[in-house]
């Protein structure tokens, strides 16, 4: 009995060190530890960092992408979602000619070929995740599938 005791005081102990995500690992300082796990500059939440022609132009925020326009979706489940053209939102946080070449999730960069951003069929949307983070659909006759790609910290356009 004292040793099954012993055992799950043990366990719950084991536990709740693996879910404690704050505490550095000995012989690492805070610093060090966030250093690794973070990349420079990472965005703040419900906030995306914007490159236009190779240069950085701030970023947009949930309100201005919300405010371009939204399209109503159905998700691989036949879910009904809200989500965010990009065309329409580079168009007008940018300019009539901008384009979105890349979106890039910090450890994932994803190239948007002109003829893809072009094609009448499709539209590249943005949605917040549970978690509010943005991930990225190709919306077509207003179904999608799975993000393509998710954790989308930047997007990169051309005038």
């Amino acid at each position: 009995m004292t040793r099954l005791l012993l055992l799950a005081a043990l366990a719950t102990t084991a536990a709740c060190n693996r879910s404690s995500a704050s505490k550095p690992a000995p012989g690492t300082t805070a610093a060090s530890a966030a250093a690794t796990s973070a990349p420079a500059q990472r965005p703040a939440a419900g906030t995306i960092a914007v490159i236009v022609d190779g240069k950085p132009a701030g970023v947009w925020t949930t309100q201005q992408i919300a405010a371009a326009g939204t399209v109503a979706m159905n998700n691989q489940n036949g879910e009904e979602r809200e989500a965010w053209p990009l065309k329409k939102v580079a168009q007008t946080l940018i300019g009539p000619k901008a384009r979105v070449v890349a979106l890039d999730a910090g450890n994932e960069r994803v190239a948007i070929d002109e003829q893809q951003w072009n094609d009448p069929q499709r539209a590249l949307v943005l949605r917040l995740s549970h978690r509010g983070a943005f991930k990225a659909h190709w919306l077509a006759g207003g179904k999608t599938d799975e993000a393509f790609l998710k954790g989308i910290e930047r997007v990169e356009v051309v005038q």
